[in-house]
């Protein structure tokens, strides 16, 4: 039986007229064909890299693709042959027929290389075979070219390879853009989905279309047909985010512009460590290395930065400075009522039109990204600043230029002048020694007869002015009364709540004596006191505050809707003309931000305090949300909001902020942006966009800050533009979350609390408002430890870290300064004038 198997296997092998290749095969040739299965593949030279039929892991599907791994390490599919076209059974068919590569599902055609040759008909005698080699790429040739790897020039040899049709990997020396000899320009393209779902994704990154004409091409990230982030391969410096973060006896980036080609690609200067560039479902660049000691995956860069990063976020003639946009000198707000709602996507126009060449002048801004290239042209030879600002100021169209010297790998350096517009223009926090010089109108200087004529009149102004302001003093005065007598009449038929004297209070707080205060801040003071035998805290409204008359009532009428453990109880309030104090119950321990952040008070605040308070606050806030009679968001959540009890229960207060919403709607725009720095949302704090899921962001980096024992905003300031919410995030993915720990909790057997907590805050300030949880699920995370948990995506604003924390350091340690930077990218370029 068994030899009647062996000879019918041989027969039939012999009728279809295939050679039997073993599972470690390196050539196929066009007289052989590959029957593939999971365990039946092509290896490269070396053993480094492997081909053949792979489903992804958390796939439940059965779709089958061909494609490229490191033989070693499957956790990344570099490269996928028919993503968009899947095998429906684990086994398929590899064959070289007609001069091409052939994938086929039985007799059914699955994928094609799609070659039509221009061969000499005397090579088209040799035959052809398809190979492997030791740097991933995957090539089709004739049996007389060297067998050697190619990886240095490959173009003269290979009749197609896969370098040229990359998916969302880039491996080291793959070429990435337009090749005249192609006629075709390669991009990256996202996964749809990174665990289960190789097909098309909706991000491509690569240069655009348009890159062989540009002087200056630069290479984008896209979302569909939209730029989303604009790379700055500056002559060859890859800047982008925080620009040279990688010590170029590590990695090097090289871009080739020439008529012929205009390319770009990355090396890695250890050759036997694996590494790659990724382009991910969200649209995230990240260079990758393989950790030899632990066989992990290190992110040593990553695209995802501050929104400064976003493709002209701030819109025309503007800049992106700290995440805050700012027109440029000379210019002010296109829509100034957008601008200040926080929609900017308007950009900036000019206050005076220029005069060509007359009174111009340039201003020049610092440390910049420059502006994207698409209107730029370049000056070779002229490297003065005089000579390129002469140049510019002749061409009534130019209106910025800059001075590219020695960024070139072959030494050369030159004058960039725009023309129109300047797009996607941001300010860095390090020194990039890149200096933009805007062109702007030159004020003439006033005639002294003017200025004569002007200080008379200005001192009859200002003598009129002085009458004028007693009178609307006065008048305003008189409004306030009346005001306040009609907000009093209105609270008095709406609210259940105690109308209280000012005398009566005034004598509680001892007339307001700084003895009983108990802080002070934007809306005013809290003064400590005591009514009835009772210990209260009243909040003194500053007559300057932001919390007018509206935000006063707004916090009046919500505060009295809404009854729960861990909300602040208002006992009543005060109006006396221009006078307006809320009533609260007296809190011993005062506000979260005095222990958490002070050195010698956070001592009192041990692991199981902070997490009682962390599960006290959520609760509060999912009240709001969901179980209060109205819909309410808060809006500035923050520690200094947070009051504790005797018995350290949190409870949230400062309602003046909050807002209404009726059930069942999601968000609403504004055009009034409020609230803290460092706890808004990003939605919220550039589009003006909030909704409960604002308040979620916000209960995030408050949690985070519980942990860690850190101020958001403080830690950036500190830590080269790097937020609190990203040095979490990349401890998180490298595994070293238990180094953000606040060092003076004492942790025992809750680290794996601590652990779940840092998680859910992760979750809590994730970029995308729809990726947070809604506050009923994060407390039931926080109170049960077998909840399942989603990993979670970069935090809002999140900054480029020290993306070399994992590589080795040497023994040549480098010390900077903030006054001076070092250029930590090697990047080479080849350019031809055009």
């Amino acid at each position: 039986m068994n030899f009647f198997h062996i000879f019918s296997f041989v027969f039939i092998s012999s009728i279809l007229g295939c050679a039997a290749i073993s599972s470690e095969t390196k050539v196929l040739s066009s007289t052989e064909s590959l029957s593939l299965s999971p365990n039946r593949n092509i290896v490269s030279h070396g053993a480094v890299f492997e081909l053949g039929l792979f489903k992804p892991d958390h796939s439940s599907l059965e779709r089958w693709y061909l494609g490229i791994w490191f033989k070693t390490e499957k956790t990344y599919i570099v490269w996928v042959a028919n993503r968009d076209k899947p095998l429906s059974k684990p086994n398929g068919t590899l064959q070289i027929k007609n001069g091409n590569i052939l994938l086929l599902d039985q007799t059914t055609l699955v994928w094609s290389t799609n070659v039509t040759t221009t061969e000499k008909k005397s090579d088209e005698r040799s035959p052809l075979v398809a190979e492997l080699h030791a740097d991933g790429n995957f090539v089709l040739r004739r049996h007389s070219s060297n067998s050697n790897d190619h990886h240095h020039d490959p173009d003269s040899t290979f009749l197609w390879q896969s370098f040229d049709f990359p998916t969302n990997l880039l491996l080291p020396y793959t070429k990435l853009g337009w090749t005249r000899r192609s006629g075709r320009s390669s991009v990256l393209r996202s996964w749809k989905n990174d665990h289960n779902d190789p097909s098309s994704g909706e991000f491509s990154f690569g240069f655009d279309s348009a890159s062989q004409f540009r002087a200056i091409p630069a290479i984008f990230t896209w979302k569909g047909t939209s730029p989303i982030n604009r790379f700055s391969p500056w002559l060859g410096a890859f800047t982008y985010g925080i620009p040279r973060e990688s010590p170029s006896r590590y990695l090097t980036f090289t871009l080739t512009a020439t008529k012929e080609e205009v390319t770009f690609f990355f090396s890695w200067a250890d050759k036997t460590s694996k590494s790659v560039l990724k382009l991910n479902a969200t649209g995230v660049i990240q260079l990758l290395v393989l950790n030899a000691k632990n066989r992990r995956w290190d992110t040593l860069w990553t695209s995802t930065t501050d929104r400064c990063e976003d493709y002209s976020l701030c819109g025309p003639d503007s800049y992106c400075d700290k995440e805050v946009c700012n027109c440029m000198s000379g210019f002010e707000p296109k829509n100034p009522h957008a601008w200040t709602s926080g929609n900017r996507r308007d950009g900036c126009v000019r206050k005076r039109p220029l005069s060509c060449n007359n009174g111009d002048k340039f201003i020049p801004l610092s440390n910049v990204k420059y502006p994207d290239t698409s209107n730029a042209s370049m000056h070779w030879g002229i490297e003065k600043l005089n000579e390129c600002e002469k140049l510019c100021l002749s061409n009534c169209s130019c209106t910025a230029f800059a001075i590219v010297a020695k960024q070139v790998g072959n030494g050369l350096s030159g004058c960039v002048h725009w023309t129109g517009e300047l797009l996607d223009v941001r300010r860095y926090v390090i020194n990039v020694n890149q200096i933009l010089y805007v062109r702007s109108h030159e004020k003439k200087k006033p005639k002294t007869v003017l200025i004569v004529c002007l200080s008379t009149g200005v001192g009859i102004i200002i003598i009129f002015s002085a009458i004028f302001c007693y009178w609307r003093i006065k008048k305003k005065q008189a409004r306030a009364r009346a005001a306040a007598s009609s907000i009093e009449i209105t609270l008095m038929e709406n609210l259940e709540l105690p109308l209280m004297d000012f005398e009566t209070i005034s004598i509680a707080t001892k007339h307001f004596s700084d003895s009983n205060k108990l802080g002070k801040g934007g809306f005013g003071v809290v003064y400590k006191g005591i009514l009835d035998g009772q210990d209260i805290a009243v909040k003194r409204l500053s007559r300057i505050s932001g919390q007018g008359i509206n935000e006063f009532k707004n916090e009046l009428r919500l505060i009295t809707k809404v009854k729960h453990v861990n909300l602040v109880q208002l006992l009543g309030y005060c109006l006396n003309r221009d006078e307006k104090l809320l009533i609260y119950e007296y809190l011993e321990n005062r506000s979260l931000d005095l222990y958490l952040f002070d050195k010698n008070q956070s001592s009192a605040l041990n692991w199981p305090k902070r997490f009682e308070i962390t599960k006290g606050i959520a609760r509060g806030l999912s009240y709001l949300h969901h179980d209060s009679p109205t819909m309410i968001v808060h809006r500035d959540l923050k520690p200094s909001n947070v009051l504790l009890a005797k018995d350290m229960t949190p409870k949230i207060s400062d309602f003046g902020m909050a807002r209404i919403f009726n059930r069942g709607e999601n968000e609403v725009e504004t055009t009034k942006v409020v609230g803290t720095y460092g706890y808004m949302s990003p939605e919220y704090s550039f589009d003006g966009t909030y909704s409960e899921k604002s308040d979620v962001f916000s209960f995030g980096v408050l949690m985070l800050e519980i942990v860690t024992g850190m101020r958001n905003r403080g830690f950036a300031d500190a830590n080269n533009g790097i937020s609190l919410l990203t040095h979490v995030f990349n401890k998180w993915k490298e595994g070293e979350w238990a180094d953000v720990i606040d060092p003076i909790l004492d942790l025992n057997s809750s680290s794996q609390e601590v652990k779940r907590c840092l998680h859910i805050g992760l979750l809590c300030v994730q970029d995308r408002a729809e990726d947070r949880p809604i506050m009923p699920s994060v407390v039931l995370m926080l109170v049960s430890q077998t909840e399942s948990m989603l990993q979670p995506n970069p935090p809002g604003y999140y900054a480029l870290g020290n993306v070399l924390s994992n590589v080795a350091p040497t023994s040549n340690t480098a010390s900077t300064s903030k006054t001076a930077s070092t250029s930590n990218v090697a990047s080479t370029v080849t350019v031809e004038a055009r």
